[in-house]
């Protein structure tokens, strides 16, 4: 038992109460601290996960599969097209020394949307950019007009029924903003429907008035854009080609099968007689007993694919059956 001779009531409640009040406070302080690790710990983690989400997964932003393939695009425009764009620079240097009014790059640059169609066709002169003007779009970004009308006029060259829209159009002292929405048919066998919408912003030069900066944006996702170019855009196929796309677009194996069962008939039944006929002349079977069996279930399976496409049978799955074209 502690002593208390000589302290009073009231100084013993109080040490009490001040050591109660000292503990109350190092428990508050601890807690604090937690909450404050706690918060920084969360921070740290959110911090992370923002840092780690794949850029290509925002709309209108192309990812490393998506640039690649958009490069394959460009090679192939320029090995289908040859040499044949080689006359247009040699016009323009007349052009590209003077400056031009606001009034006359505004009226060049609605002509290019308007009657050009130039960022779909790649047509018209394009006199309101600067020569190395920058071209950005989510796929890629490089300078020079006559590469952007060279790579746009070759892909264009299969590009069928073109509409373009302006959606909005405004001004201010040093650039020329508009959005857009356009759609195609892509000549391909197919026959795809490319569509998008998006803007352009067009950055006027303070010396010259023209436009050296060229940055389009897409409010759609790219990987979007270009898995529907797998896609016909008839709904109802009409050739063997839109039937073997749209189904396999759509994972029917039945459609796909339906599509290309035609293109074995002849080869497989080929196949068997030139074995049955050197069978007969030599006794033997020249093709291994395997190899003979999977032929013969092929040729079966080709047979009965283009007997229920002429008889109808097939039509039953969305069109994908048959049809006139197939």
């Amino acid at each position: 038992m502690i002593p208390t001779k000589g302290i009073s009531g009231n100084t013993l409640f109080c040490k009490r109460a001040s050591t109660s009040l000292n503990c109350f406070r190092y428990e508050n302080t601890v807690a604090q601290r937690r909450k404050q690790s706690t918060r920084r710990f969360e921070s740290f983690r959110t911090v992370a996960k923002s840092e780690s989400k794949p850029k290509g997964a925002e709309p209108g932003v192309a990812n490393s599969a998506e640039k690649a393939a958009w490069y394959a695009v460009e090679a192939f425009g320029k090995l289908a097209s040859g040499s044949k764009r080689t006359e247009n620079s040699a016009e323009r240097t007349g052009l590209e020394v003077t400056k031009m009014t606001r009034e006359q790059v505004l009226d060049e640059i609605r002509k290019d949307y308007e009657v050009n169609n130039y960022f779909v066709s790649g047509q018209g002169e394009m006199t309101a950019y600067e020569p190395d003007c920058e071209f950005s779009d989510p796929f890629v970004s490089f300078k020079g007009v006559e590469r952007f009308k060279e790579n746009v006029s070759n892909l264009g060259s299969y590009l069928k029924d073109v509409k373009l829209d302006i959606l909005e159009w405004k001004e201010t002292e040093t650039e020329v903003d508009v959005r857009w929405r356009f759609s195609c048919i892509v000549d391909l066998p197919w026959r795809p429907r490319l569509a998008a919408a998006g803007g352009t912003t067009h950055v006027l030069s303070p010396e010259t008035g023209r436009v050296v900066r060229h940055v389009e944006r897409w409010d759609v996702e790219v990987g979007r854009v270009l898995r529907s170019l797998l896609v016909p855009a008839n709904r109802i196929p009409t050739s063997r080609w839109e039937v073997f796309m749209m189904s396999l677009s759509d994972g029917d194996l039945r459609g796909v099968w339906l599509a290309v069962s035609g293109f074995f008939v002849a080869p497989t039944a080929a196949v068997l007689l030139a074995n049955s006929a050197v069978s007969l002349a030599s006794g033997e079977d020249r093709l291994p007993a395997p190899v003979s069996l999977g032929c013969w279930l092929l040729l079966l399976a080709a047979c009965v694919a283009e007997l229920q496409k002429l008889t109808g049978v097939g039509k039953g799955n969305g069109g994908r059956g048959g049809g006139d074209g197939l």
